[in-house]
């Protein structure tokens, strides 16, 4: 059954990929920055685009195919139109994943904060995206994001996870563990965390990404 249902889902990726190809896009430089959220399925992009967005209208349930929105990132006196791209996280959908990398100016990868036990395969599906000729040098943010709606998208995803604080996982621990996947990737990459739509933690990933545009 699950694999029917894999299926389905990875057909209806393929329709909802972007129309224009990688050439066009060479040839006619986009208006807006081009943003791209990938993770894991439940770690919170669709959550973390609403929040950065304000759109009310993006439900947090699994993304088959993408979710975009153009915005102006604001920080202090700098702002920049930017296109934000959320796509499906689940494992067939990833294979969709190059369909997206051209043009893109930050790659900003989240990580489930309450979710240990697949930090591996999240930083394995990362090192897969960053080594893609497409992806060379494109600045990375990853985002340890911790969801305040993380228990009702769990049980609807069909498990449990330890939400305590001392499961969480900390910037430092993942900082180390970035550190020694990526030695031989070249690129500029930060580690924050994020709390759902909290503002202040909402403000600081807008100036991390405005610091990384501009560089």
């Amino acid at each position: 059954m699950g694999t029917i249902s894999s299926t389905i889902e990875e057909k209806l990726a393929i329709c909802f990929l972007p129309s224009t190809t990688p050439k066009f896009h060479r040839r006619h430089k986009p208006s807006a920055s081009k943003i791209l959220l990938l993770g894991l399925d439940n770690a919170g992009k669709t959550d973390l685009l609403r929040n950065i967005t304000q759109n009310e209208s993006l439900q947090n349930r699994p993304t088959i195919g993408y979710n975009a929105e153009t915005i102006r990132l604001r920080s202090f006196r700098r702002s920049k139109k930017v296109t934000l791209w959320d796509c499906g996280g689940k494992m067939c959908l990833r294979k969709m994943w190059p369909y997206y990398y051209s043009d893109t100016s930050v790659l900003v990868w989240l990580i489930n904060s309450n979710d240990r036990s697949r930090l591996e395969e999240s930083l394995n599906a990362l090192t897969t995206t960053l080594n893609d000729t497409s992806m060379y040098k494109v600045p990375l943010l990853v985002v340890l994001y911790r969801p305040l709606n993380i228990m009702s998208s769990s049980y609807q995803q069909g498990y449990t996870i330890d939400v305590s604080d001392e499961a969480q996982l900390t910037s430092l621990e993942l900082a180390f563990r970035l550190s020694s996947k990526l030695p031989n990737i070249d690129l500029k990459w930060q580690v924050i965390n994020v709390t759902g739509s909290n503002q202040k933690d909402l403000r600081k990933v807008n100036t991390c990404l405005l610091d990384m545009i501009s560089q």
